[in-house]
């Protein structure tokens, strides 16, 4: 079941009631009543410990006046339990650190953290990855006529634009075509070029954080052994029959990587999905952070999904399996022609699939120069590469504008 939307929207009629505060934090903040002091990290809605923002904190975290902010209690717990400054949002600690922020970094909206202590405060928005399927207004905008809700929202996002999940000062987009800005233009961003964090993993050896989890260790013991992993990481579905087609694919993806006994196959869902499967025939991937999955593969299946950007560069197999093509692109639509920008990594049934990566895994042809191609005809090289992961020269040099 997909909850995190559910619960940003829940959260959002929460937070109106704490408006006239968002106000009033914001004009001390203009009186410099309020010191700005920390740099706050959240990801996931406030629920996880994942994506751009977790790897900008632990490039950082040494700093004491960095802060990892959750809503979640198992989250604070674990964290602390790593030895970070992990704090609950609405705890008395969370709140001063948030009261007294002088830079929110978040990967999947404001609502990462509570937006009524915002105001007044910069945000940089890495908004997880660059999306393929439309996101925001590019969706909204299809409906023939908005609702009464709708015309009201707009009109509190007018006074209170952190609600609005999409709000950012500053949004980190690589692409050439800046072809999804839409969703983002109300708060009128700064954009800027710095390399995503959360490939550290797969482009930055010399960077290491975290022990690898038992299920880490164990698959990198198996491609020691000679086995290929390969890593199934499909994007969402809305709604049960979405789902369900979604299910019956891995299925039969899972079923044809048994019959080859020299491939392991790895399932990891997008983490908005709480629903898990059971199959003999599936390694099923725990842990919520992919990328160092990712890492040790030695192929990607994937689809609609940003991590097809994401893995491009590392120059491995890859295959876009778009069985639902169709219906994706009536809603909620691309932002790129998929069938002509992806022409030489695009599939359309499980068994195409299987083939085009077993292909490539064994063949001796070089296909280096196509996914080259792909990448630098949409994007910039600063995606992976140069730049730092400094926070406070990142805020000095883009934010407080000297370098």
């Amino acid at each position: 079941m997909i909850t995190l939307f559910k619960q940003n929207r829940i959260r959002k009629y929460y937070y109106l009631f704490f408006l006239p505060f968002y106000l009033i934090f914001g004009l001390l903040r203009v009186c410099k009543i309020l010191p700005k002091k920390y740099i706050l990290f959240g990801a996931g809605g406030g629920s996880q410990f994942i994506d751009n923002s977790k790897y900008a904190y632990l490039m950082n975290k040494d700093r004491n006046i960095c802060i990892w902010i959750t809503h979640s209690y198992r989250l604070s717990k674990e964290l602390k339990n790593n030895g970070f400054r992990s704090y609950l949002s609405f705890g008395i600690p969370g709140i001063y650190f948030q009261l007294f922020s002088q830079l929110a970094v978040v990967s999947h909206g404001t609502f990462d953290l509570i937006p009524i202590f915002l105001f007044k405060v910069p945000v940089l928005q890495y908004w997880h990855g660059c999306p393929i399927k439309k996101i925001g207004l590019d969706i909204e905008d299809k409906k023939n006529e908005k609702s009464l809700g709708d015309i009201i929202w707009i009109g509190i996002y007018k006074i209170c634009p952190h609600l609005n999940n999409y709000y950012s000062d500053y949004l980190v987009d690589h692409s050439k075509s800046m072809n999804y800005q839409a969703s983002f233009k109300f708060s009128n961003p700064s954009y800027i070029k710095i390399p995503y964090p959360r490939l550290i993993p797969l482009y930055h050896e010399q960077l290491q954080f975290e022990e690898p989890n038992e299920q880490l260790t164990e698959l990198t013991r198996q491609k020691s052994n000679g086995k290929k992993i390969i890593v199934y990481m499909p994007t969402y579905r809305d709604g049960l029959d979405g789902q369900l087609k979604l299910e019956e694919q891995l299925i039969n993806l899972s079923n044809i990587f048994a019959k080859d006994d020299r491939f392991i196959f790895v399932y990891k869902s997008h983490f908005v999905i709480n629903k898990g499967i059971a199959d003999n025939n599936i390694v099923i991937y725990s842990n919520r952070d992919p990328y160092p999955l990712l890492k040790l593969s030695c192929g990607l299946i994937t689809d609609y999904s940003s991590i097809v950007f994401d893995y491009l560069p590392s120059k491995k197999p890859i295959t876009m399996f778009v069985f639902d093509k169709d219906i994706y692109k009536r809603m909620p639509g691309y932002y790129y022609d998929i069938e002509n920008n992806f022409s030489s990594i695009i599939s359309y049934d499980y068994m195409e699939t299987f083939e085009k990566i077993k292909n490539e895994v064994f063949s001796d042809k070089n296909y280096d120069t196509e996914k080259g191609m792909i990448f630098n005809n949409l994007f910039s090289n600063t995606f992976y590469k140069g730049g730092t992961f400094n926070i406070s020269i990142i805020k000095q040099k883009f934010i407080d504008g000297h370098a």
